[in-house]
Formats: structure tokens, C-alpha cells, sequence
């Protein structure tokens, strides 16, 4: 079992995770309610999450909507990723990607 930690507190008073369908990190700021269990988290309510970029004078604009319930991520079908419509469990933080 790792001991590499799922989320991490930030100045701001929220939690900071990875989102393994994004592959970079998410923020549930300090308005989410969180049941206090930093090895199965749970936040509520949802995360939407909106992001895009140009790519050859073309913009991608990327959606990702996801709960995050007892340690395991899920993502609704509203998703633009690859995790679209699954439930995979939330994997320690990455640092430097």
C-alpha cells in the first residue's frame, strides 16, 4: 500500500487532488463539504472542471465532471476524457508532471 498522500490541503483552505482522467490536478475548494477522511475522501457536491487550449490556431476545450466518494473517483458521462462514464479509485498525488 503507498504512502504517498491523496490530497493535500492548500493555503487556501482547500484540497488539492490528481485526476487521473484529466492527468493534472484538481481543486475542491474550502466551500465543498469533505467528510474528513484524508485515505477515502468524500466532497460534495460535484466538481465541474473547464479547460482548453490552442492547438495549431484550433481551440480544444476540454469539460470534466466527477464526484469524489469514499476514496474513488466518478466521473459522469459529461466527461471529455477517457474515464468518461467510470468509477476508479483516487491514486496518490503526482508532483512534478
Amino acid at each position: 500500500m503507498s504512502t504517498e498522500p491523496l490530497l493535500e490541503r492548500t493555503d487556501q483552505g482547500g484540497y488539492l487532488v490528481w485526476c487521473p482522467g484529466c492527468e493534472m490536478h484538481h481543486v475542491f475548494g474550502k466551500t465543498w463539504e469533505f467528510n474528513g477522511d484524508m485515505k477515502k475522501p468524500t466532497f460534495t457536491p460535484s466538481l465541474m472542471v473547464s479547460y482548453g487550449w490552442t492547438v495549431d490556431g484550433v481551440r480544444q476545450q476540454r469539460q470534466c465532471h466527477s464526484r469524489l466518494i469514499d476514496g474513488e473517483w466518478q466521473f459522469l458521462n459529461d466527461c471529455t476524457h477517457k474515464l468518461a462514464g467510470q468509477t476508479v479509485p483516487l491514486t496518490p498525488l503526482i508532483r512534478n508532471y
